[in-house]
C-alpha cells in the first residue's frame, strides 16, 4: 500500500493524503455474523492534515517516511494494510487503538487511536472503469480518552462532540 499526498494550494489550505492499493483486494466479511448484502468491499483511505503540519522537506517537495511529522504517512501504510493481514472488515465506526495500552502515536501528540469515519454520496465512494465500487473511508484521530467514551456512545454521538467541541472542523 502507497500513500500520495497532494500539498496544500491557495484553494484548499491542507495536505490531502490517501492511499492507492488498499484496494487491490477486497476486504471479506466475517463469516458467522450478520452479514452485510455485499460480504466484500473495497476500499481506500484520505486523510487531512493541517497545511502548515511541520513536515521537514528541506525546501522541496520531497517528504522522507523517517521524518518524525511523517507518522501519518506511515499511519496510512499500515491501515490500509491492517484489514487484509488480520481478516477484518474496516468501514464506518471502526475504531483502533495506536497500541493495547492507546499509546500515543508519536512524541509530538497524545492523539492514540484512529475513528473510521466515511462522507455520504459522492465523497464517501468512487467507480472504477470496471464498475467496482470503491469506498473512500477516513481515519479520524483521536484521544484515549475519545476511544474510552466512544464504547459508552458510539460512534455518531462521538463525531458530533468532537465536532462541538472544535468549532465543527
Amino acid at each position: 500500500v502507497h500513500v500520495e499526498l497532494l500539498h496544500p494550494t491557495v484553494e484548499e489550505p491542507f495536505y490531502l493524503l490517501h492511499t492507492i492499493g488498499m484496494s487491490a483486494a477486497p476486504m471479506h466479511y466475517p463469516t458467522g455474523q450478520n452479514s452485510p448484502e455485499d460480504k466484500e468491499a473495497y476500499s481506500e483511505l484520505c486523510m487531512l492534515l493541517p497545511g502548515n503540519w511541520p513536515f521537514d522537506n528541506k525546501g522541496d517537495r520531497c517528504i522522507s517516511l523517517t521524518d518524525e511529522a511523517a507518522w501519518p504517512i506511515r499511519l496510512l501504510m499500515e491501515l490500509g494494510r491492517f484489514p487484509h493481514v488480520h481478516k477484518l472488515w474496516m468501514s464506518y465506526g471502526f475504531v483502533l487503538p495506536n497500541t493495547e495500552n492507546c499509546d500515543p502515536f508519536a512524541k509530538t501528540t497524545n492523539l492514540s487511536g484512529i475513528l473510521i469515519v466515511q462522507f455520504e454520496g459522492a465523497l464517501g465512494e468512487m467507480q472504477t472503469h470496471d464498475g467496482t465500487t470503491i469506498q473512500i473511508l477516513m481515519p479520524y484521530l483521536i484521544y484515549k480518552e475519545e476511544i474510552e467514551l466512544y464504547d459508552e456512545i458510539g460512534p455518531d454521538e462521538l463525531i458530533e462532540r468532537i465536532l462541538n467541541c472544535n468549532e465543527e472542523s
